[in-house]
């Protein structure tokens, strides 16, 4: 395995343009090496492959390795920088390359790209994000053409001794690929014209589960934190042997791709952050995250979302994305906190929409609706609400286009402890959740999910961190920290939106800061407080304002106290319950 310096699409260049030539008899040999007189092309073909390493339990299996087809990747003939022509393997991995005969110094290179134009159309490619984003080759060595055909083979191996991985592990960006070719064909199969926009996917063994000194993932060096999709950047998966390989975690992948489809074909309004088992999060990552549970389990075809683990890539986790079954346990292990804040139920309500209906095996399941409404939700009405994407946005939506199936889909959300779905914005749910300090929370500070926001008649929410659920994954994306409100403008004109400190812990100072959505984030207020106006005895100095020209329509207004959004790190601690007075005014 190689890797070429980041490139764009080269051209066919002067010696293949003059092979054509002498193919048409205008020309009589192209310089370099050999008789190129004759006008029959000589064809290379032959079958590219690469080490597969299955997951088997917990851990992967070197001893089962299977030499797989690398189907969809770029193929080249090449010649002192020349392309000689060009082609793409098919469902078999398979190539045919048409070449003069008679020339020496050809290679045959695998680019780790699988790209296509028209309709429908893709461009992926997997790079060295330590190493200048380099794109990953893997090329035959030197070889001359004759008079006859030439059968060539290319195999990508994993580089594993059986103890180590002590070779070029060369199969790794084609592995990663055989996922994404996968979750494509698998949207194609309901949505056969879908274009998709270009995405860069970073792998390199130097890839590791740790961070920079300041705590930022630092992708030129590899310490990235974890696997992850960055809109505007790509995906990032981890290479570190013997710590947290992911090329062979086929859910892993398909999960950062399918939030590359969120972001690129539909729309996500997720925070992101940090998340495991029984939290309760933000509802818009708790929404995104299971949905890419789900829809890992829908691309592999495995319910079962395994990711390995450390020395020897020999353990990991499981769980089952349709229920509460862990594989390396035989006990049950039920949710422990269910709910619209919970990824957990989100990856299982969307799951059962798309497989078959159980029936007696979990009664709540009786939907079996395929990909295909799941996609026209996701493309169509989850970009156009102006609520944010949540659970409560997706059911909604599917209620209305497949109306047969209410009582159903009721049903089934009940079951994961979500009232009926009303409308997009949860109206009338009545789960606050399980705070790890009741003292710190009040009802009213989570239900009405969204409250309302008139002209001219402010509204008092709060921002809490009291759902640091175990204390594992901090503070910056739980349920609570940020507040909501829906906000109907009714006409053109210049507004401000201020929000004012009313309550704050004793001994501490308020930050608040907003975002105004309108289907998508609009308008940004994040500035920090006036230190001389903000003080632990003037709450009401401590302010945040805006003003921004709207049209008349529907908007969602994002509050919070700016240190319950942020890590437990020391610097900046959560203070807990602050209360804001929020007021929207015509200029």
């Amino acid at each position: 395995m190689e890797r070429s310096a980041p490139r764009a699409r080269a051209l066919p260049l002067p010696c293949w343009l003059a092979w054509l030539a002498v193919s048409a008899g205008l020309l009589t040999g192209c310089g370099g090496g050999g008789d190129a007189s004759a006008s029959t092309a000589v064809v290379v073909s032959g079958a590219v492959t690469f080490d597969k390493v299955p997951v088997v339990g917990l851990g992967l299996d070197y001893d089962r390795v299977e030499q797989s087809p690398a189907r969809g990747l770029t193929v080249e003939a090449v010649r002192d920088g020349d392309v000689l022509d060009s082609t793409t393997t098919d469902e078999a991995g398979r190539y045919a390359l048409e070449l003069p005969p008679n020339i020496a110094g050809v290679k045959v290179r695998v680019s780790a790209e699988m790209r296509r134009a028209g309709t429908p159309a893709w461009d992926y490619r997997v790079v060295d994000n330590t190493e200048g984003d380099a794109l990953y080759v893997l090329e035959s060595a030197e070889f001359a053409t004759e008079e006859a055909d030439l059968a060539l083979d290319l195999h990508a191996a994993s580089g594993w001794d059986g103890a180590a991985y002590t070779g070029t592990r060369s199969a790794a960006p084609f592995a990663i690929l055989d996922v994404v070719y996968d979750a494509t064909q698998f949207v194609l199969s309901v949505a056969p014209d879908t274009v998709f926009p270009p995405l860069v996917l970073h792998w390199s063994a130097d890839n590791v589960p740790s961070r920079g000194a300041d705590g930022v993932p630092d992708f030129a060096t590899g310490e990235i934190g974890s696997s992850l999709f960055r809109p505007g950047a790509g995906i990032y998966l981890l290479g570190a042997e013997d710590s947290d390989t992911d090329e062979y975690d086929r859910h892993v992948i398909a999960h950062e791709w399918a939030h590359f489809f969120e972001n690129a074909l539909a729309r996500s309004d997720s925070i992101g952050g940090p998340h495991t088992r029984g939290d309760q999060l933000d509802m818009r990552t708790a929404f995104s995250e299971g949905f890419a549970n789900a829809v890992s389990a829908m691309i592999t075809g495995d319910k079962i979302y395994t990711d390995v683990l450390g020395p020897g890539q020999a353990s990991g986790f499981a769980f089952d994305v349709e229920g509460p079954f862990v594989p390396q346990s035989s006990a049950s292990h039920p949710n422990p906190n269910p709910g619209w804040f919970s990824e957990e139920s989100v990856q299982e309500i969307v799951y059962d929409l798309f497989d078959a209906a159980q029936g007696a095996d979990e009664p709540e399941d009786t939907v079996a609706l395929g990909f295909g409404p799941i996609f026209d939700v996701m493309t169509a009405d989850i970009r156009e609400t102006p609520a944010l994407t949540s659970i409560f946005a997706f059911i909604d939506a599917l209620k209305r286009r497949v109306p047969a199936v209410a009582e159903d889909l009721n049903a089934l959300v009940e079951a994961h402890a979500i009232a009926p779905v009303a409308d997009a914005y949860g109206s009338g749910e009545d789960n606050f959740g399980t705070p790890t300090d009741p003292t710190a929370v009040e009802s009213d500070d989570i239900l009405p999910i969204y409250k309302d926001l008139a002209v001219g008649l402010p509204v008092t929410l709060c921002s809490t961190d009291a759902y640091n659920y175990g204390g594992v994954t901090g503070s910056v994306n739980k349920l609570g920290s940020r507040a909501f409100l829906k906000l109907a403008v009714p006409d053109v004109a210049d507004y401000a939106i201020t929000a004012t400190t009313v309550k704050m812990p004793a001994g501490a100072t308020a930050d608040p800061d907003m975002i105004l959505y309108r289907s998508g984030p609009f308008a940004r207020s994040e500035d920090a407080p006036d230190d001389a106006a903000c003080t632990v005895d003037t709450p009401s100095g401590c302010v945040e304002r805006f003003e921004a020209s709207l049209g008349p329509g529907d908007y969602v207004l994002e509050v919070y106290e700016w240190t319950n959004t942020q890590p437990d790190d020391g610097d900046h601690p959560p203070i807990g319950r602050t209360c804001f007075e929020v007021e929207i005014t015509a200029q």
